[in-house]
């Protein structure tokens, strides 16, 4: 009679780094989702400032621009998942001050006001763009928090997962280890 003894110990530790690998890649693609699915985006963005309200070389009145990322009135996110940390700037780097430069409604739009800081706009060398930076829920985000929660327990699940099937050949004792 043979002894296979090490053939099966090779044979498991196989076993157990193929399910390993595939977990690890199920992890990363799981994670990839799910972080869609929970975490809400920063942009920064450009915008042009409309020629035809500009006279020589300040606003001649407020403007009113949409971001791109803007929410329509019929999304859930329009009520359920307000737009934050809104900051406007000039091109320059120059910081516009709100309620003074500039009015923010946190679904999307804002309206530049015709100021000496919002004249600079058009004065930076003619650009016309206004730097703002905000944060948005995707189209991916999730609605409901406690979705969001137990999306993040998947992966803790699957890391024990994988964790598991790595040390269950050493928890039964099953290499040969005696």
């Amino acid at each position: 009679m043979e002894n296979n003894r090490g053939q099966i110990v090779i044979g498991g530790l196989i076993m157990i780094a193929i399910a390993v690998i595939v977990g690890a890649i199920i992890l990363q693609a799981s994670a990839q989702n799910i972080g869609t699915m929970t975490d809400k985006i920063t942009v920064t963005e450009n915008i042009s400032v409309i020629p035809a309200r500009i006279s020589n070389t300040s606003l001649n009145v407020s403007i009113p621009l949409s971001l791109t990322n803007k929410y329509a009135s019929t999304d859930w996110r329009y009520t359920d998942c307000k737009m934050s940390g809104f900051t406007a700037s000039v091109n320059n780097g120059d910081e516009l001050t709100v309620t003074t430069d500039y009015v923010f409604t946190d679904t999307g739009t804002f309206v530049l006001k015709d100021t000496a800081a919002t004249d600079a706009i058009v004065a930076d060398a003619g650009t016309n763009k206004t730097l703002v930076t905000y944060t948005y829920c995707p189209s991916t985000y999730s609605k409901d928090s406690g979705s969001r929660a137990v999306a993040g327990l998947i992966i803790i699940m699957i890391a024990l997962a994988i964790a598991v099937v790595a040390m269950s050949p050493v928890l039964q004792n099953k290499l040969g280890m005696e």
